[in-house]
């Protein structure tokens, strides 16, 4: 089995890693300075059990790589645009593209019934439904944490589960091929069913309180702890929740209980709000604003997160961490 990832971050290194524990043809697109170290060096991860040192092969000419059967897209939402011309020599007739990102992902209106085919707040004029197909497209919801300590070598916190599925939520061959490479890398690879639904089931987490600590620059406990800002989260869950149950997904819970949970988080920064400190381009629009265009084609008004998504689009703007889809 051919499997190749693009993007060497923290997610795509810690995908690497683990593959290359296992007998599948791997190889992995990274440039710059990422690139010239595990070429070196190689892949090196860090976690509980100690420190690994992986050889992959590593390169940033796609081209020479040819069709894979799996490619997992492991880059910033808002950059995948950027790699077409990587990703697109890696496709063949039958190749599958799992898309590792957080948001709602650029096929999310396949197979439904709707007048538009792609949403502009994650593909604007479709430019990835056209390049990359929709039929391709293999659900990936992300649950881990690692971080790049420095080129090359990436440290696993916590958390080894990807869940997969195929948009019309059938069993398939080829969805259950990567579910079980991934398994036998140590991951956690679990085939659902509804897999947006399982996407909903994480976004729901981060729509409310990703873009507010963007915002105040607060963490978990102290938006939690002030009622006012208590009372905008709890807004958003519920706009989020009235959105996912207009497109047909149910989401378990409360809005107001589901912010309550959030209270055991404490002193936790969001990954957005640490993007913002460390200069990094935001991904807001997949984890935002596609919400509130799902909300316009559903037909449900969300004037609490629209007005949340101008406000923190524009402060990232202002400082130079906000990079629309392209």
């Amino acid at each position: 089995m051919r499997i190749c990832i693009v993007g060497a971050g923290a997610v795509g290194c810690l995908l690497a890693a683990r593959l290359a524990r296992t007998d599948c043809e791997l190889s992995l697109l990274a440039r710059g300075e990422t690139l010239r170290a595990i070429q070196e060096s190689g892949l090196q991860l860090i976690d509980r059990k100690g420190e690994h040192t992986y050889r992959v092969n590593a390169t940033d000419n796609a081209a020479s790589l040819g069709p894979q059967d799996h490619v997992i897209v492991a880059t910033k939402a808002h950059t995948i645009a950027r790699a077409l011309d990587a990703i697109t020599p890696l496709l063949g007739p039958d190749t599958t593209v799992a898309t590792a990102v957080n948001g709602i992902p650029w096929w999310y209106l396949y197979g439904l019934n709707y007048d538009s085919v792609h949403l502009d707040s994650v593909d604007p004029g479709g430019v990835l439904w056209n390049a990359l197909g929709p039929e391709r497209a293999l659900g990936c919801v992300v649950y881990v944490a690692s971080a790049m300590r420095s080129p090359g070598v990436v440290h696993h916190t916590h958390g080894i589960q990807f869940v997969l599925g195929e948009p019309d939520g059938r069993s398939s061959a080829r969805v259950t091929a990567l579910s079980d490479a991934l398994a036998a890398g140590g991951l956690r690879a679990p085939i659902s069913g509804d897999i947006r639904a399982a996407v909903w089931a994480k976004l729901w987490g981060n729509l409310n309180a990703n873009p507010v600590s963007a915002l105040t620059g607060a963490s978990i406990g102290e938006m939690v702890g002030d009622p006012a800002i208590r009372q905008i989260l709890i807004d958003i869950a519920r706009e989020g929740y009235e959105v996912a149950t207009a497109m047909g997904v149910t989401l378990e819970g409360d809005p107001a209980a589901r912010v309550k949970e959030m209270e055991g988080l404490g002193a936790f920064r969001t990954s957005m709000l640490q993007d913002m400190d460390a200069g990094k381009a935001i991904e807001l629009d997949p984890i935002v604003g596609a919400v509130a265009e799902l909300g316009r084609l559903s037909g449900v008004e969300t004037p609490v997160i629209d007005l949340v998504y101008a406000l923190t689009r524009k402060r990232a703007t202002t400082e130079g961490k906000y990079a629309p889809p392209a």
